[in-house]
């Protein structure tokens, strides 16, 4: 009996623990060049987000690409500094939860005393370095779903026609 017990605890609990296990593929990436297109290696990469203020560094490397992964959704300020060339920021780049979000910057030889910032449109990028598409739906709109037994892929489908309508 104190065995069956102890499962049903198991059972209700391990959609909680589960659930806080969900990944983070939230990233920021890109590309840093020159004037003359070529690969800025060694660049600091610095991202910032404007709400919570957290922030992630990264480095450049000889192809003059960056990664930030695991990063909280929300918009961000990215500069990118190197030794002779003028410092650049882009600002208010928003970030949806698990997708990645390419941003390239073109550094001119300068001082680290020029700076150049770039305003960014508040409209989220289209993300072209993943094929991964995601909607996140409230709860209660789930559980109001015309779909016995809320099949996830029935539920893919009805997101799916939604966007095919609009």
């Amino acid at each position: 009996m104190k065995k069956a017990l102890v499962y049903c605890l198991v059972l209700l609990l391990s959609p909680v623990v589960l659930s806080a296990q969900i990944a983070n593929n939230t990233s920021l990436i890109g590309t840093v060049l020159d004037s003359t297109g070529s690969a800025v290696s060694g660049a600091k990469v610095t991202a910032v987000e404007q709400g919570t203020k957290l922030q992630y560094t990264a480095t450049t490397n000889d192809a003059g690409y960056y990664s930030i992964p695991f990063i909280q959704g929300g918009n961000y300020d990215i500069t990118v500094e190197q030794t002779g060339f003028g410092k650049v920021t882009t600002t208010g780049i928003p970030v949806a939860l698990n997708q990645s979000v390419r941003t390239d910057f073109n550094l001119k030889i300068g001082t680290a005393s020029d700076t150049v910032t770039v305003l960014s449109a508040s409209t989220p990028p289209l993300s072209t370095d993943d094929a991964s598409l995601g909607e996140t739906f409230p709860p209660k709109q789930v559980e109001d779903l015309p779909v016995q037994g809320h099949n996830a892929l029935q539920i893919a489908a009805l997101s799916s026609k939604r966007h095919h309508r609009a």
